[in-house]
């Protein structure tokens, strides 16, 4: 299965303030407020031929303006797996020291650093979190989300020296091809893994200064009880595999939630199903 999407530039590019402004609207039901500019650390796409664009960081670059497609991550071939992987490791690239990167800085307007068990609560300069979840609006905002990210992909695509034309894949987490692991490949080589079944992926999450610098000035390195890095620590196989299907779509609860919603006529009620 394929999706299209019209990736482009949404007139005020992903910020903290829209983010807030769309989270607390949902709250109380109110709508947005669109009559005030909203700050923005990305600018707009402009004119793929503006002269100004080329001495832009590369984040900032103008997209190409043509649809991409969102194939499952269980569909993609070889060589685009590898791009995208590409793309996704450059995005993870500090730019500026420490906890610099384009994908940290989406990570943390996602999660922000003041749950503990994110291992940043010690991070300078702390940052909320500003995510929506629980309530009708929970769809909007990560599609909006997921939009910026994709962006961010398409561009550290470019400056890869490809042509930007990659789309952000999907997970369908219901299914899981004959023979196949249930866990995609690609997630495999993104995540805390460094193998499947002893085959090498050539994976392994974040480098040594992914994350930033903690208040005294130290490199922040999350680390498991026996001191290993916590995202490099098992191996991915099938047993791990069948464990993350039976908590997916068992412990976790999915066909119950969607049921749920199912039966829910009123949709605020159906909004934690959603989010679940």
């Amino acid at each position: 299965q394929e999706a299209r999407s019209q990736s482009q530039e949404p007139p005020a590019s992903l910020s903290p303030a829209f983010l807030t402004s769309m989270g607390n609207a949902c709250s109380r039901g109110a709508p947005l407020d669109d009559t005030k500019p909203l700050p923005s650390t990305d600018p707009a796409v402009e004119d793929p031929d503006d002269d100004g664009a080329a001495v832009r960081p590369w984040y900032q670059r103008p997209l190409p303006l043509t649809p991409v497609t969102r194939k499952s991550a269980h569909e993609l071939t070889a060589a685009e797996e590898d791009r995208i992987l590409a793309a996704w490791l450059r995005m993870m690239r500090n730019e500026d020291g420490p906890g610099t990167s384009r994908y940290f800085r989406l990570a943390l307007i996602h999660g922000g650093s003041s749950w503990p068990s994110t291992h940043l609560a010690a991070m300078q300069n702390p940052v909320p979190s500003y995510c929506t979840h629980g309530v009708e609006c929970f769809p909007n905002w990560h599609r909006i989300y997921m939009l910026e990210f994709e962006q961010t992909l398409r561009r550290a695509d470019l400056e890869n020296g490809g042509d930007g034309n990659i789309g952000l894949p999907y997970w369908d987490w219901t299914r899981q091809p004959e023979g196949g692991p249930f866990l995609p490949s690609l997630a495999q080589r993104l995540m805390a893994t460094n193998e499947y079944d002893g085959v090498p992926s050539g994976g392994g999450l974040f480098h040594a200064t992914f994350l930033p610098l903690d208040q005294q000035g130290n490199q922040l390195a999350p680390r498991e009880e026996d001191g290993t890095l916590f995202y490099k620590t098992n191996p991915w196989n099938s047993r791990v595999d069948a464990e993350l299907r039976t908590y997916c779509l068992e412990w976790f609860g999915v066909g119950e939630s969607l049921q749920a919603y199912l039966e829910m006529s009123d949709p605020r009620r159906a909004a934690p199903a959603l989010d679940a």
